[in-house]
């Protein structure tokens, strides 16, 4: 049997859930072979070997490709730090979520755990007279301002605001809140649509002014996709920086615990400027870039990103580049709604690199515990890393 053939056949039997960690690193050590040396082959190799895997949709033979180029790159550069018998597991493991795409992350290769309970706080909805309400997004109904008026309309996971503007010059502003492990989205009166991410705060008008800027304020994360309207420049207040567009695509995050607010732009074009000073003096960034706006030394850093890496969380992803571990756990209690402790300050320091699509914490902590051997316990919604 061509080595291809037998390659092809052990991918089909990783989806029908009977392929083991061995036979996946065969998988592996018959690319390292094929190309030259230490690299992997190009994509169209990938695509052929894998083409009749089933379940795997446009794009997806792509995706694998990269990821697992990219993991490989990540774990070849630690490979002083950890044992060389590892290394094909780890990019097996990579190779293993990736083909997954959600659905058998992992299959049968995790062990038993305690089912982690979910997060009970409520997304909630301040009113401008000060009043909360909760938000329950598995139902639709129409939405009141504080007078009783109906300004619009919530169907499960968003509220949309009727599109107009105030005529009256009153500004009367709502608070969303979204707590950790909840997103949700708001289609501001104007037209645009913010997404907001876990552990988010956003305070808008019910209408924006006919002339003059729209403000809004973001503590946390969430992407916006700007209405387009040249005469009432956007604005978005963070704590430290304001971002100030026309009409775009990007990304926010602003947590308060963090020293960076970073912007990552799609598309369009945004101004960064901090607080204390005037918009012209404004960081420009171009798609494709991310600013990152220090709170300690008041600078911003401009880098060349993949956009793809900080929107995942959009479509209820996670996408890990190089980051710390520390950092990787903050985002895991954001999305996830739990408390998790690091007791192991080196691991803490050690980065990493995964993709998650919408698998459950407790199949992500078994990720890390197979691929790199990190050991955890679980306490309700506490987790704690040894």
């Amino acid at each position: 049997m061509e080595d291809s053939d037998n390659i092809r056949l052990l991918l089909e039997k990783y989806v029908e859930g009977k392929c083991s960690a061995e036979e996946i690193a065969e998988v592996i050590a018959y690319f390292k072979r094929e190309g030259n040396h230490d690299e992997f082959p190009d994509v169209s190799f990938v695509t052929s070997t894998s083409g009749a895997v089933p379940r795997l949709d446009a794009g997806k033979n792509e995706l694998i490709f990269r990821q697992v180029l990219a993991e490989a790159g990540t774990i070849e550069r630690r490979r002083a730090k950890r044992r060389s018998h590892r290394k094909y597991m780890v990019i097996a493991a990579t190779l293993l979520v990736v083909i997954s795409c959600g659905s058998v992350f992992l299959k049968n290769y995790l062990l038993p755990v305690g089912t982690i309970p979910e997060a009970a706080n409520e997304i909630t909805l301040e009113l401008g007279d000060g009043k909360v309400r909760v938000i329950e997004t598995a139902s639709s109904g129409q939405v009141r301002n504080a007078s009783g008026k109906v300004v619009g309309q919530q169907e499960n996971n968003r509220i949309s605001y009727s599109e107009k503007k105030s005529n009256t010059g009153e500004m009367v502003y709502n608070t969303i809140r979204v707590p950790y492990g909840k997103r949700f989205d708001v289609k501001l009166s104007d037209g645009t649509v913010v997404y907001l991410n876990s552990g988010t705060s956003l305070k808008y008008p019910e209408y924006f002014p006919e002339r003059g800027k729209r403000k809004v304020e973001l503590t946390g994360e969430a992407f916006f996709e700007v209405a387009e309207d040249k005469e009432r420049p956007f604005i978005v207040h963070t704590e430290g920086v304001n971002v100030k567009v026309f009409g775009t695509r990007f990304n926010v995050m602003a947590y308060p615990e963090d020293n960076l607010a970073d912007v990552v732009l799609v598309e369009g074009s945004v101004g960064m400027y901090e607080g204390r000073y005037v918009e012209e003096q404004a960081t420009i960034l171009t798609p494709g870039h991310k600013g990152s706006f220090s709170k300690s030394d008041k600078e911003t850093d401009v880098s060349l990103v993949e956009t793809s890496v900080y929107t995942s969380w959009i479509a209820g992803g996670l996408v890990f580049r190089h980051m710390t571990f520390e950092n990787m756990m903050k985002k895991l209690e954001r999305q996830y709604g739990v408390q998790i402790t690091i007791k192991n300050k080196t691991l803490a320091g050690e980065e990493f690199s995964a993709s998650f699509e919408r698998e459950p914490i407790e199949e992500v902590l078994e990720y890390f515990r197979i691929t790199y051997g990190v050991r955890y316990e679980t306490e309700g919604q506490h987790i704690i890393i040894n």
